[in-house]
């Protein structure tokens, strides 16, 4: 057997790999600018719900609340607990590609995933008792206290993007 042959095959079956490894680890690979720019629209997103849902709980609480208890039943906790666990994914990736919000957005982040976390492991009894007290019991100024909050927090965030 010719030694030429055999490095020849071996040379095109490295290539082959690396051209398929290229290939299945591209969509991963990511740009800097293209990250930023995803970045950015995951933040403006985050940043127009805050403040359409603190407008609402500010304005018209008692219908937002009755809508929001529709929306995410007590029933399906667990379920919805996914989702402030991605926001704050979201959030603490953001932290780190935009400098001048780094601390508030990393904070904010951390605290939406410790509520994702609760939210999912949190005694089931306990959660739907806090859910609950949110949709029925708490007081009209708390919600709207936390309507200004997060409207705040919401159009802080926008405004450095």
């Amino acid at each position: 057997m010719n030694d030429g042959c055999f490095f020849k095959a071996l040379n095109c079956y490295e290539k082959t790999m690396s051209d398929l490894v290229r290939l299945i680890f591209k969509p991963c690979i990511v740009r800097r600018e293209d990250m930023i720019n995803i970045v950015n629209i995951v933040l403006y997103v985050i940043c127009i719900l805050w403040i359409a849902a603190g407008t609402f709980l500010i304005i018209y609480t008692e219908q937002t609340r009755k809508v929001l208890k529709k929306i995410f039943p007590v029933e399906y906790v667990k379920v919805y607990s996914v989702l402030p666990f991605i926001f704050g994914i979201f959030l603490v990736v953001g932290a780190f590609y935009h400098g001048n919000l780094f601390w508030l957005t990393l904070v904010l982040g951390l605290l939406c995933i410790i509520k994702g976390i609760y939210l999912f492991f949190g005694p089931l009894f306990h959660v739907k008792k806090l859910c609950e007290w949110w949709f029925s019991k708490a007081h009209d100024r708390t919600v709207r206290m936390f309507g200004l909050i997060i409207f705040t927090i919401g159009i802080a965030v926008l405004s450095y993007l």
